[in-house]
């Protein structure tokens, strides 16, 4: 089920830096870089950007992000931020700030920071939970970086269906229904491997529609990765 390049991730880590003990606060750090990068806390940010609003735990407006106190809730299972029973208030409470406001004009979308932990297989990045309109989670996405993607794999293919589909130049795990990708997960090693960032390896892009209905991966998934990789998902 999983490409045997994984595998290495634990002699790559020795060969290249040896020993490495990430703290919370390195993995949290990179959350904040990223969260920055995403919604354009400087100056210079897009009018995109500029214009998602944040609110904080009191369901307030919030001004600009900035890279202050982001983090979000202890998560001991991916299970635990990977489910569709949650909702805006859910969210609110357990993340300082909340960015909404997205590009997506179907659903209300909700993105929050994650690091779900200090082991290599956790993830840090962004994490995204979308809303339709009856007030259900119908689409989650998470973008971001983990030192060994098997757990994460796992994961999706014994509690969500995914299954590793034929890919050159990635690695590419599908959900479908009737021969059409419902959801997918996208695993590439990362551009440039540091020995002191461990936890970024590999990039991971994930999406994961609600199951049932005519729902299929969104559009903007789609472009991203067909024309990036010459993946075909429709």
């Amino acid at each position: 089920m999983f490409s045997r390049r994984w595998l290495a991730a634990p002699v790559m880590a020795a060969a290249i830096g040896g020993p490495y003990l990430a703290t919370e606060a390195d993995l949290v750090g990179s959350a904040k870089s990223q969260w920055v990068q995403l919604y354009g806390a400087s100056e210079n940010a897009s009018d995109d950007a500029a214009g998602r609003a944040t609110i904080n735990k009191g369901g307030e407006a919030t001004g600009p992000v900035t890279t202050g106190d982001i983090a979000g809730p202890e998560v001991k299972h991916f299970g635990d931020v990977f489910r569709f029973d949650v909702s805006p208030a859910w969210i609110v409470q357990r993340w300082a700030r909340v960015s909404t406001r997205l590009a997506d004009l179907k659903y209300d979308g909700y993105r929050v920071p994650l690091v779900t932990g200090v082991q290599l297989h956790d993830l840090t990045g962004t994490l995204t939970y979308y809303f339709n309109q009856r007030g259900d989670v119908q689409r989650i996405t998470f973008d971001g970086h983990t030192g060994d993607p098997r757990v994460l794999a796992m994961f999706l293919h014994n509690n969500m269906g995914f299954e590793q589909a034929i890919s050159s130049r990635v690695d590419l795990y599908l959900v479908k229904w009737n021969g059409t990708p419902r959801s997918a997960l996208v695993i590439r090693p990362a551009a440039v491997v540091r020995s002191d960032q461990p936890h970024r390896r590999f990039d991971v892009k994930m999406e994961i529609n609600r199951p049932g209905g005519q729902y299929q991966l969104s559009d903007v998934f789609v472009r991203e990765f067909t024309a990036e990789n010459g993946l075909t998902f429709r």
